[in-house]
């Protein structure tokens, strides 16, 4: 049977388990304590006092004592931390500390409440406790600090390469993008060129078939030009013979009048016969062409072959030319052979 723990002897280093009802919660909480007052206070009292027991040290302070009780408890008495509980929250005894822990946690309590006593708490001690205290604390500075470090490269790193893959990604494939449109631009450029190089073989060759038809033109047109003013030289030396013959007809005219003069024996009839080769003369001449024919039809007809871009029409018409002027000379030779006649 279990004692109750109105009856039960709390010892001063005993350690047992607190159980504390959590306010607005219907758990409870059980940790294990260490009881550090009097057996004259445990026994008259409903109350002892006691400290804690913590897994971990949050910080190190002068005022934690490393214990271990077997197997059943390890951790750090928590001196500074000093509680007093109704003897009804003590549940399960686990066992005691040792002297020496004990001796430690009573060496803590004076430092936490800073009481004067006959125990070995001098300054020496608190002095040798402070000055590896600094050093435990600034060794868990640098510890934290390089922590700190650590967690912010990582961090760092993490942030660089969630926010650079995407980005290397990104540059990746436009660089692909960017080698495909290069490779379809050369080819794109290549295809213009061959294009390009083609429309200029093809522009040379045609520059080439049109300036030698337009030299054939060229010279055809030179043939042509020449023979016309040679048909218009022909016109204004027809035209010239033409004045010979008229003044060749007034001399006769005037001939013919001297006979009728004459009194040559020569009877009415002869001269009625001369007159009407004279007047037969005279309209043939009519019928011929007078200098304004001959230069409008020249004219006319050096129009039609610079209008006839050199056409084969103006081959024909250079012939009708052609003819006429040989027309006109066969007349103006059949006619000076009747002149010559008459006389």
């Amino acid at each position: 049977m279990h004692m109750s723990n109105e009856k039960r002897a709390f010892i001063k280093g005993d350690v047992y388990y607190h159980v504390k009802q959590e306010e607005y919660s219907i758990r409870a909480i059980k940790r294990p304590i260490i009881i550090v007052s009097s057996i004259l206070i445990n026994d008259n009292s409903e109350f002892v006092n006691a400290i804690c027991i913590a897994d971990n040290e949050t910080k190190k302070l002068p005022t934690h004592v490393k214990i271990k009780i077997g197997n059943k408890c390890e951790g750090y008495a928590i001196c500074e931390n000093i509680i007093r509980i109704p003897k009804e929250c003590i549940t399960d005894f686990i066992g005691s500390v040792s002297a020496k822990e004990l001796s430690e946690i009573d060496k803590r309590l004076c430092i936490s409440l800073e009481l004067n006593t006959n125990l070995k708490t001098n300054n020496d001690f608190i002095k040798n406790y402070e000055k590896e205290y600094k050093k435990s604390e600034k060794k868990e500075e640098e510890l934290i600090k390089r922590k700190i470090e650590k967690e912010c490269k990582e961090r760092l790193k993490t942030a660089t390469s969630e926010f650079t893959e995407p980005l290397e990604h990104k540059i990746s494939e436009l660089s692909h993008e960017l080698e495909e449109e290069k490779t379809k631009q050369e080819k794109t450029t290549k295809k213009h060129e061959q294009e390009l190089n083609n429309l200029r073989q093809t522009h040379i060759r045609e520059v080439s078939e049109l300036k030698k038809e337009h030299e054939k033109d060229i010279r055809n047109y030179d043939e042509k030009l020449k023979s016309i003013v040679m048909v218009n030289a022909d016109a204004k030396d027809l035209e010239s013979r033409n004045k010979e013959l008229e003044s060749l007809l007034v001399q006769k005219e005037l001939e013919v009048e001297n006979l009728k003069n004459m009194p040559l024996g020569i009877d009415e009839e002869t001269v009625k016969q001369y007159e009407k080769q004279i007047t037969q003369l005279r309209e043939q001449i009519k019928s011929l062409f007078t200098e304004d024919d001959v230069q409008k039809r020249v004219d006319a007809e050096i129009k039609k072959v610079k209008q006839s871009n050199f056409s084969d029409d103006s081959s024909v018409e250079l012939e009708v030319v052609t003819l006429e002027r040989d027309m006109y000379k066969n007349k103006y030779i059949e006619l000076m052979k009747q002149v010559k006649g008459a006389r």
